[in-house]
């Protein structure tokens, strides 16, 4: 089985289309144009999700140079400890400027039994290309299951987390599902996962928001969940899962005992084959202007009683704004923040 995760460009239809109506949740002011927000009896609302990116959002990807280079090589089978060793070099170096620089991967095909872990921040992992298409590709393969790609502290690298978060970029690369953005403020742009029987995208236990994914294609029979234990303020903003699921749901006993894995999440203007949105207790879970299948169940491995459904809002028909991450960007920081990021014009996030 091939698994790929791929950060590509796509040219996006953002503006909102003819059938476009407003959700009660969030909506543009049609005399002011900005972004008004309706609350709960208790005064909950959607959060505000344009602080997930780099330098906190709106702000361009530097140019890293390059520390490490691997290139495919006859007879190897497996490039896990090639690329991790690398990235593990680069961790360690010191902080220059915010960065210690970046592994690049040759165009060529690097298959990997084991996932790829990015402890420390300032550290790029990178791919390239070439004229006649040839793309840096990891082939996930072996028979255990597990993430492709980890990002955010851990174990290994702990000791060198600062105070200031992780801030891990990942660019103009072919690499793999699954992703597991287990840090605060990871923005996942314009990116493409093919694969079946996998989490797309997974976070483990109690990871904090904001995290978005914006524009991203999913292929193949799988799923884009908060795997485990309360992460909260996920955005899922127009991504395509045309063959699996979005679910802000309880896990109950699967795993280690899972429990509630997602609050304060959003699907906002998605197409998916099914959502399985749940309400956790004292929190909100919002499926908006999105289509697909609502699935109603109980807890895994119960047959009842069904969880509280999360909140669906303009099922079924596309609203306006048609980005809520682009349109709360730039409501903060203008339209220089979209420009950016290459999202330059107006429209991309009407």
């Amino acid at each position: 089985m091939k698994i790929r995760f791929v950060v590509s460009f796509f040219a996006l239809l953002m503006v909102a289309s003819p059938g476009s109506s407003q959700s009660r949740w969030v909506h543009l002011d049609t005399e002011t144009g900005k972004l008004i927000y309706d609350t709960s009896q208790r005064g909950d609302r959607i959060l505000d999700f344009s602080h997930a990116g780099y330098m906190g959002g709106g702000v361009a990807l530097p140019q890293v140079p390059d520390v490490l280079t691997i290139g495919p090589r006859k007879g190897v089978d497996d490039y896990t400890s090639r690329i991790q060793d690398a990235i593990d070099r680069v961790s360690s170096l010191p902080l220059n400027n915010g960065f210690r620089g970046a592994v690049r991967l040759l165009p060529g095909e690097y298959p990997c039994s084991g996932g790829i872990r990015i402890y420390a921040d300032g550290v790029v992992l990178r791919g390239s290309g070439t004229a006649s298409g040839k793309q840096s590709t990891i082939r996930m393969s072996g028979k255990d299951r597990h993430s492709a790609v980890v990002i955010g502290p851990g174990q290994r690298r702990r000791e060198e987390m600062s105070g200031e978060g992780i801030r891990t970029k990942i660019t103009d690369a072919y690499i793999p599902a699954e992703f597991a953005p287990n840090a605060t403020q990871i923005l996942l742009d314009r990116c493409s996962v093919e694969g079946d029987n996998i989490w797309f995208v997974a976070t483990g236990a109690c990871v904090p928001g904001p995290i978005v994914l914006l524009n991203c294609r999913f292929k193949g029979k799988g799923n884009i969940e908060g795997h485990h234990r309360w992460t909260t303020g996920m955005l899922v903003d127009n991504c395509q899962v045309p063959e699996g699921g979005i679910n802000f749901m309880n896990r109950g006993s699967m795993g280690s005992g899972h429990g509630w894995g997602m609050a304060w999440a959003v699907a906002w203007n998605c197409t998916a084959k099914f959502y399985v949105n749940q309400r956790p207790p004292g929190t909100y879970n919002w499926v908006i202007g999105s289509v697909g299948e609502s699935r109603l169940q109980a807890r895994p491995f119960d047959k009842a009683p069904f969880l509280p459904e999360g909140t669906f809002d303009a099922h079924g028909t596309r609203v306006s704004p048609g980005s809520l991450y682009l349109s709360q960007l730039k409501e903060r920081l203008g339209s220089q923040a979209l420009d950016n990021i290459g999202y330059g014009q107006e429209q991309d996030c009407l």
